[in-house]
């Protein structure tokens, strides 16, 4: 990780993208049927007063495909501060068009979860829409390992990661590191005549390393796969889809707690 930039805003980069005049709204654009079907559809079948937490909310894109007729409260954590009004903004225009709920954005750190106040409980089911690739390499295994703790035994963790079939692994060449955190601020930006001060950091996912981590944490992984999306970035959002694994991760039923003793779903 040597030289990389670790600035906050890797967690949620639309912000940032917008404000260098190189990114647009991906919240506007119709969600894919990956996340239709396999997200948003089982989401929807929460009981009333569910909580589901979104982990890198950047400026809604999640909050926004989910709308505002749904069962369940979405609690959405980002480091960067705009996009958090962003979200509480779309969350105060869901609640004038009539949305009773407890929705919720706070500025915080997802690699430590336990430090948010507002998360002082349990959580139906996380969310984290390709973001997770661009956090620090470090904190992939504790950002698990705290999404883990705070679901209910039963819940899913539901994740999109960079793939390692991304175009972006191919143009890096030679240069390409597997297993650690390529810096593609050249082939996403300079390679395009798009000028960009600072590193762009990703970590690409082999499935068998996404199911090993999840394994490795608790999870039950109910498989990987791919699935394409386009770019947040206007000069490439037409031309260069970006190629992510999804996997439902789920937290069995009765799980072992670090100290030894056994959870029943429900218990909690």
């Amino acid at each position: 990780m040597a030289g990389v930039d670790q600035r906050p805003a890797q967690y949620g980069y639309q912000p940032d993208a917008r404000q260098d005049g190189t990114g647009y709204r991906l919240k506007d654009r119709p969600a894919s049927d990956i996340l239709k079907t396999r997200v948003l559809k089982p989401l929807a079948s929460l009981v009333p007063g569910s909580v589901v937490i979104d982990l890198g909310s950047g400026d809604g894109n999640f909050v926004h495909k989910a709308g505002g007729n749904r069962p369940y409260d979405i609690l959405a954590v980002d480091l960067e501060p705009s996009a958090i009004r962003s979200v509480n903004k779309l969350f105060a225009s869901q609640r004038r068009r009539g949305r009773e709920n407890h929705d919720t954005a706070v500025v915080g750190d997802i690699s430590r979860l336990s430090e948010i106040s507002e998360l002082d409980g349990t959580v139906d089911a996380a969310v984290s829409w390709r973001v997770l690739h661009g956090i620090p390499q470090g904190l992939h295994a504790p950002t698990f390992n705290q999404v883990y703790e705070k679901l209910k035994p039963g819940g899913s963790f539901y994740i999109a990661v960079a793939s390692e079939r991304d175009w972006k692994v191919g143009a890096l060449g030679d240069g390409y590191r597997p297993g650690e955190t390529n810096d593609c601020s050249g082939v996403m930006f300079r390679d395009h005549g798009v000028g960009r001060e600072h590193e762009f950091p990703i970590l690409f996912y082999s499935q068998d390393r996404l199911a090993e981590l999840a394994q490795r944490t608790g999870f039950v992984v109910g498989g990987v796969e791919l699935f394409e999306e386009p770019s947040g970035y206007a000069h490439l959002k037409d031309g260069k889809p970006n190629t992510y694994l999804f996997a439902e991760l789920k937290k069995p039923d009765e799980d072992i707690s670090p100290n030894g003793s056994h959870h029943r779903r429900g218990s909690h």
